[in-house]
């Protein structure tokens, strides 16, 4: 069976998805997308990022019914990264600054996602963190991310050094929302979970 994976790494003002084919010993990454949220604020934010979701929806059908090189695909499998409250309290313990209502529209907006994408995809699954990338910083699972696809990157110079391929144009092209590098820090997490469904054969 030949899947198309698309990976989304919630986000409340960056929503993004990522487009791959092929399967475990060769999968491909395609194109990567965006779409801004940026208004409002509290449940205004999140009630403005369903309707985002759904554009986001449209940008990768456009890309899909675009190219013939999709029509002999058997099912699209959607990855979206689970979000868990368990976790957010773990960091809160052991210091590190949580805002707990983040995480709760952070989990609205991973809904809103779900949801955008269950018609378009024949396969929805949630993942937790722990599950596609357990504890390995960003900037090595990045690394290993990019890697395993054949893509040329860099790792950005920043505290918390995230993936950047090196010809963004290749990936970038169709996305309805201009893609900047340091959006890749999110982006990049995308690619990973695309990646991680077509790895475990979903």
């Amino acid at each position: 069976m030949k899947n198309v994976y698309i990976g989304v790494d919630p986000d409340i003002r960056m929503l993004n998805a990522a487009l791959l084919t092929g399967d475990k010993d060769k999968p491909v990454l395609q194109k990567v997308f965006i779409r801004r949220n940026k208004e409002g604020k509290g449940d205004e934010v999140v009630a403005n990022a369903s309707r985002m979701a759904c554009r986001l929806v449209e940008d990768v059908i456009a890309a899909l019914v675009g190219d013939t090189k999709y029509d002999d695909y058997d099912q699209i499998v959607t990855s979206v990264e689970s979000q868990s409250m368990l976790h957010t309290q773990q960091m809160h313990k052991q210091g590190k600054k949580v805002n707990y209502d983040h995480i709760r529209r952070l989990s609205q907006v991973a809904g809103c996602l779900m949801g955008a994408f269950s018609n378009l995809s024949q396969r929805m699954v949630l993942v937790q963190p722990s599950e596609w990338k357990g504890q390995v910083p960003k900037h090595i699972h990045h690394g290993r991310i990019y890697s395993a696809l054949n893509v040329g990157h860099r790792i950005a110079e920043c505290k918390d050094g995230y993936g950047i391929p090196h010809v963004l144009t290749e990936y970038t092209d169709l996305s309805h929302d201009k893609i900047n590098p340091g959006d890749f820090k999110d982006i990049s997490d995308s690619v990973g979970l695309a990646l991680y469904g077509c790895k475990e054969g979903m």
